[in-house]
């Protein structure tokens, strides 16, 4: 069961409304507005059930494909969804892909999985 969701995403639009709707169903939500200081956390061997992450993360040494990387990296059985305005340039990186639009109705269809 998914209790504790790891969220990258830089815009403020998105992840005050989405982070919002997270902690409203009952999620904790670690959230990082920096890929940087999300991939450090998750190489420290920071705890949680899926990865939802930003592909395009501005300002950052890492991309938000190489956090994904380093999440599957450092958590093989983890779950790793990209969320993102465009397709995904690697999806054998991640489990699925969550298009910003449309996040409520694809966060409903992972967590009845």
């Amino acid at each position: 069961m998914i209790k504790t969701i790891l969220y990258v995403e830089d815009r403020p639009m998105y992840f005050k409304c989405n982070v919002r709707l997270l902690e409203l169903i009952g999620f904790n939500v670690f959230h990082f507005t920096d890929a940087d200081e999300a991939a450090e956390e998750i190489k420290e061997g920071l705890k949680y059930d899926v990865a939802l992450i930003d592909l395009t993360l501005l300002g950052s040494r890492y991309t938000g494909l190489e956090v994904l990387e380093i999440s599957k990296k450092y958590n093989k059985n983890i779950p790793a969804y990209a969320c993102s305005s465009y397709k995904a340039a690697n999806p054998a990186v991640f489990d699925g892909y969550i298009p910003k639009l449309s996040f409520e109705k694809k966060l409903e269809d992972i967590i009845n999985k």
